[in-house]
């Protein structure tokens, strides 16, 4: 099932206004409920390990290695899920939907570095070095 959502998002001065598309089968485990469970979208959880990504499914990429996340609620009830190391947050009303929102805009902004590698600063530049470690072609 693929869902989409309109987002804006900020990368370094970019703005995307394009649909965001979710991945609904995002593996991930969080130790953010407290007990162990199994999570919609066919993700798991374990109290035992912190939260990361796990897959990227229905991706042209693959990962090289598990995307840690950091995973915190808001005052505001909402959640927030980051990729520290690469700069990337993205907010849901849940955890699951923080941890989709991610993914899906990892990957998007791979793409973008992908395409836009001779024209990124240094900062983006040193975002998609990051991703390069955790995400590879094909």
């Amino acid at each position: 099932m693929s869902l989409t959502a309109m987002t804006q998002v900020s990368r370094g001065g970019y703005w995307n206004t394009d649909p965001l598309p979710l991945i609904s089968d995002v593996t991930f485990k969080s130790d953010a409920f407290g007990e162990e469970q199994t999570a919609p979208y066919g993700g798991e959880q374990s109290v035992s390990s912190p939260p990361h990504i796990d897959t990227l499914p229905d991706s042209p990429y693959t990962l090289r290695l598990p995307i840690p996340v950091r995973l915190e609620r808001q005052e505001d009830q909402e959640w927030v899920a980051s990729f520290e190391e690469a700069h990337i947050s993205m907010s849901g009303s849940d955890p699951e939907e923080a941890m989709l929102l991610l993914a899906a805009d990892i990957e998007s902004a791979f793409a973008l570095f992908l395409t836009e590698e001779e024209a990124l600063s240094p900062r983006l530049t040193q975002d998609f070095a990051v991703l390069r470690r955790y995400i590879k072609e094909g």
